[in-house]
């Protein structure tokens, strides 16, 4: 009997609330050494390698980029990283709410320079699982949703119960869809539902809007997308996969409409991998760059 198998008679059915059991990682993490294993460096795609590099002459825990209020809403600001939370980047395995960030903010970068101007972004980073009953975000998210009514999508990367998802807002259609690489069931996320849809009212007041029986949002699966088997803990990596089919291109089980399958290929993650690699090295850590804290 396997060890998933073990956990779901342990918890039946609240096992989707447990983490992962995953084999240890064999290289462990200690500040200022490197983040994988030496003979892997020469290894590394150039960006990856560079941004190691640039860690390896840091002196601190952590690092810091900035973001403008048209990433994520919330005025002009900043997010710290962790360098335990870039290792776990490196080493492939479950990425803190920190990484999404800064994820979502070069996904919102990518499409203010490419002109794609219907999508928006809301901060990981404020709205989790450990926020989702603070007065403090329902607020969060009403200015959010005024700041974007103009937008078909609002993406949140969401994080609760050790796993990432993807939510796709559209204010338009009163519509969420979620979209999650375990499928797991919607229950699970009910309360970052219900505090969206403490804000969506207050926004629809603002906005003198009166539709007859528009309530609350309608909540669905996706359907056609990328899964994640058994025995990894890729789902932030997956959530960055989901992103991609909306701000570029990618390979989406959408494709082919038949399959309700399919995984992320490593050839994949490591593109994720190396494409915020880059960002950061091109517009975090170098000094006086767009995101700089320096």
């Amino acid at each position: 009997m396997t060890e998933l198998e073990l956990l779901q008679i342990e918890y039946e059915e609240d096992w989707w609330k447990q983490p992962l059991p995953l084999p240890p990682i064999t290289w462990q993490f200690e500040l200022g050494k490197d983040l994988v294993a030496p003979e892997q460096i020469p290894k590394l795609p150039t960006r990856m390698r560079q941004l190691h590099s640039w860690y390896k002459m840091q002196k601190g825990k952590l690092f810091g980029a900035s973001y403008l209020d048209e990433d994520l809403h919330k005025g002009e600001g900043r997010v710290w990283v962790d360098f335990e939370h870039l290792y776990h980047f490196y080493q492939q395995v479950a990425l803190d709410v920190s990484i999404m960030t800064l994820w979502t903010v070069m996904e919102s970068h990518k499409c203010r320079r490419c002109g794609i101007n219907n999508i928006g972004f809301l901060d990981p980073s404020t709205v989790h699982e450990n926020t989702v009953n603070l007065p403090s975000t329902v607020d969060y998210l009403y200015k959010a949703f005024l700041s974007m009514q103009d937008k078909r999508s609002i993406l949140l990367s969401y994080n609760c119960f050790y796993h990432h998802v993807l939510l796709d807002i559209s204010l338009s259609d009163s519509r969420i869809e979620v979209s999650d690489s375990r499928k797991r069931p919607l229950s699970l996320i009910q309360p970052v539902i219900d505090v969206l849809n403490k804000a969506f009212p207050k926004y629809r007041k603002k906005r003198k809007i009166h539709r007859p029986f528009w309530g609350d949002f309608t909540v669905e699966e996706a359907k056609y997308i990328l899964k994640q088997p058994p025995g990894n803990d890729h789902c932030g990596f997956y959530v960055m996969h989901y992103m991609h089919c909306y701000t570029g291109d990618c390979r989406s089980a959408e494709m082919n409409t038949e399959l309700d399958s399919g995984e992320l290929l490593i050839g994949e993650l490591v593109a994720l991998q190396e494409e915020l690699a880059g960002w950061l090295v091109d517009y975090v850590v170098k000094p006086g760059s767009e995101y700089s804290i320096i």
